[in-house]
């Protein structure tokens, strides 16, 4: 991370401390000189700034581990990740997915799935991230609340059917083939791996 403004000295650190996106807000809020009434949930990178730290988070000694969730439209489950140490464990809220595990260390890149190799780290880090987070209940709810959004938009088209003309536009390879997948996962009869 590169942080550079106003009132911001110019340093170069190097810290091995894990930092994200939750940080950027109570480093912001600092950086304006302004202090939160609230508790937040990130930790201000303003000690690593020679700029004093007014947030309730604000502590020297960070959090070990980092939790981070991806839920983008290109991915057909949403991606949980967990980083402890030079681990990263890449797991999914949906059962047709096996966890996946990288040594950052030895693996920057994450060329290099080690999940079958360290079982153990996968379920103490899967433990560890659902301490955190019920990422499988909060996959499920997602996955419910995309089926109720995309029936309202099927029901919007007049014709009943107008939607699925539409479908090959917007997907790269989409196949008619595919509206009998989406179908299936909008009736809850197919698991999320089938749908493109």
């Amino acid at each position: 991370m590169i942080v550079m403004g106003p009132g911001v000295p110019p340093r170069q650190i190097i810290t091995a401390n894990f930092t994200s996106l939750v940080d950027i807000f109570p480093t912001f809020l600092d950086i304006a000189n302004v202090t939160s009434s609230y508790s937040l949930d990130g930790y201000s990178l303003a000690p690593w700034l020679n700029i004093t730290a007014r947030q309730p988070t604000t502590e020297l000694v960070r959090p070990a581990t980092v939790v981070s969730e991806y839920f983008g439209e290109e991915v057909n489950a949403p991606v949980w990740m967990y980083r402890s140490g030079s681990y990263k464990l890449v797991t999914y809220g949906d059962e047709h997915f096996r966890p996946r595990l990288f040594d950052l260390d030895a693996d920057p890149w994450e060329m290099h799935d080690i999940a079958d190799d360290q079982p153990i780290m996968v379920q103490q880090l899967t433990k560890a991230l659902a301490a955190v987070v019920d990422y499988p209940a909060i996959t499920r709810e997602l996955a419910s609340e995309n089926r109720a959004n995309l029936r309202r938009w099927m029901a919007a088209f007049a014709d009943g059917d107008g939607w699925q003309a539409l479908l090959p536009t917007a997907y790269k390879g989409f196949q008619q083939a595919d509206i009998v997948k989406l179908l299936r996962w909008l009736n809850g009869t197919a698991g999320s791996r089938q749908v493109h």
